[in-house]
Order: structure tokens, then C-alpha cells, then sequence
């Protein structure tokens, strides 16, 4: 606890915040891939890029850009965004 803390006192942690990834993430820019991951087409978004409401419990770097159908159908709902913004 006191590392995050600390963390966020030096301003190197900050809470992720959904409504201004979702103002920022162009979703029509993006490149999301295909879907050659492990989970195509199981409505959740698989890509370890994204965060938000419909988003795997389990991700894996292996599936970066890899779930490109899930991905852009929720992106384009606004129920993910970019965890970098």
C-alpha cells in the first residue's frame, strides 16, 4: 500500500479513467488486427490495449491485436478505450 501511495505522490500512478480514455480513443484509427487470438468472437475484448465494461477477465499479451472483431465491435459501443491515453 505504501509503495502506491507513494506512487501516486510523485504522480507516476494515476487511476485509469474511462471517460477520458473514451474522448481520446479514435476508434476508427486504430488497428486492432485480426482475430487469430485464442478467443475470437466470444464478445469480449481480448487485446491487453483496451480496458472497460467489455473487456476479458483474463488477458495475455499474446492476444494483442489478435481479437480485432470483439475489439472493434466494443470500441465502437464506447465500452472499451485505450488503457494509454
Amino acid at each position: 500500500a505504501s509503495d502506491c501511495r507513494i506512487g501516486v505522490e510523485r504522480g507516476a500512478l494515476v487511476l485509469w479513467d474511462m471517460a477520458a480514455a473514451r474522448a481520446v480513443t479514435q476508434c476508427a484509427t486504430i488497428d486492432f488486427g485480426d482475430d487469430s487470438g485464442g478467443f475470437p468472437d466470444d464478445r469480449e475484448c481480448d487485446d491487453v490495449r483496451f480496458e472497460g465494461m467489455s473487456m476479458a477477465w483474463a488477458l495475455n499479451v499474446e492476444n494483442l491485436r489478435r481479437d480485432a472483431t470483439d475489439c472493434r465491435r466494443a470500441c465502437d459501443l464506447g465500452l472499451i478505450a485505450l488503457r494509454d491515453y
